[in-house]
Formats: C-alpha cells, sequence, structure tokens
C-alpha cells in the first residue's frame, strides 16, 4: 500500500508469503490498514514494514514472520537504508497497533522500534513539503504507542526487541506481555526513557535476556 492516505475498512488477510527477494508487506504512507493472519517465511530484508514514519493508524494482528535474512549483494540498499540488517517487524511510527505477532529466526532483529531522529522520511516527506504540513525534528522518537501487546520473538540472531533513541513525552508507556527467548539478546534499549514492561517473559537467550544502557525511567 503505497501513498493511499486512509484506507480505512481494507484488509490484507490470510495469505503467505515465501521466498521474496525484498520485503514482505510494505505500507508506506497509508493509514488505518489492517494486516491480519499472514505467515512470510524465506524472505530477504524488513518483512512487515512502515516504511517512511508517516504511517498511522494500521494494525498488525497475529502474524507469523519465519527466516528473515540479510539482502543479497546484487539487491543491497543504498547507505543509510536499515534494509541491509533485516528486521521482520520493522516499526517506524509507534502509533499503530502491533497483537499477538510472532518473529521467529531473523538473521538480525525480531521486532525493531527504529524511529528516525530527522522524523518521516521518503515519498512521505516528499508529500508533506509539497502540502506545507511540519515534518519536525524527534517527532516519531516522543510520540506514544498505540498498543504493543502479546508479541513473541524467538530464534533471532541478534535482538528479540530493539528500541532505541525513543523518549516519549506522554507519560509511560506500555510494552505489554511481550516473550522472547533464544535469541542473542532480548529485550534491548539504549537512549531511551520512559517505557514499562508488563508481563515479560524472557529467558534463554544466550547472551542478555534484558539489557538496559543509557535508558532512564525503564
Amino acid at each position: 500500500f503505497m501513498m493511499s492516505r486512509s484506507v480505512a475498512g481494507s484488509t490484507v488477510s490470510n495469505n503467505v508469503i515465501r521466498e521474496a527477494y525484498h520485503k514482505c508487506i510494505v505500507v508506506q504512507g497509508t493509514d488505518d490498514l489492517l494486516i491480519k493472519g499472514n505467515v512470510a517465511y524465506d524472505t530477504r530484508g524488513h518483512c512487515f514494514v512502515l516504511q517512511d514514519g508517516a504511517e498511522t493508524g494500521n494494525t498488525f494482528e497475529g502474524n507469523l514472520g519465519a527466516l528473515t535474512t540479510q539482502i543479497e549483494k546484487d539487491y543491497r540498499s543504498p547507505s543509510g537504508d536499515t534494509g541491509n540488517d533485516p528486521a521482520t517487524f520493522l516499526i517506524a511510527n509507534t502509533q499503530n497497533s502491533f497483537i499477538g505477532n510472532v518473529a521467529a529466526g531473523s538473521d538480525e532483529e525480531g521486532f525493531w522500534f527504529e524511529l528516525r531522529r530527522y522524523s518521516v522520511r521518503g515519498l512521505s516527506k516528499e508529500r508533506m513539503s509539497a502540502e506545507g504540513v511540519s515534518n519536525n525534528r524527534y517527532t516519531l522518537q516522543r510520540t506514544p504507542i498505540t498498543l504493543f501487546k502479546d508479541n513473541v520473538a524467538h530464534s533471532n540472531g541478534v535482538v528479540s526487541l530493539r528500541i532505541r533513541d525513543y523518549f516519549p513525552t506522554d507519560g509511560e508507556q506500555v510494552i505489554q506481555g511481550f516473550k522472547s527467548y533464544r535469541n542473542a539478546y532480548g529485550v534491548w534499549m539504549y537512549y531511551s526513557a520512559n517505557i514499562a514492561l508488563e508481563g515479560l517473559y524472557a529467558g534463554d537467550n544466550y547472551e542478555k535476556n534484558i539489557d538496559i544502557n543509557r535508558a532512564d525511567n525503564i
């Protein structure tokens, strides 16, 4: 879904995506989409993706991403694009809902809160500029979490849940019922603040279960 604005009532559900060379389901400049009950297996680059950071009101529910691998050399993304370090779920804006999803066997991350300092990027940034809409620095690093509940990440090569540069200003934000096991790192929080982990299960992660580094009020 590319630059579609609100698509309330639209659903992507019960699909199987296999051996995709570059991403799985991408939501770019689009709001209010339901992505439910899909399976992605043996894919390259980020898999379930919020692309630009402008996307809000979307719901990812009950999806499975398994064996998310690095992009082959000939398909590599430009410098500065994080697609070369794949996350099964790439979250560029916290004002979306993630419920009961599973990330298994990624080369790198299971779930990644990738909140850019310079806020919205890509085609959405171009559209905002053309429409005279403000694209303030740091905005995405300060917005609240709509819902992140009962998600599971296991057997990922680096981190099951990566949160970096996230400083929400609208009170403490809650991550509910997250389960992490058999990753290198379980939950990794760096340069962040004001986050609560409620009902966290973290075990058998062979480096660390929980790593809080330069983060406050966790």
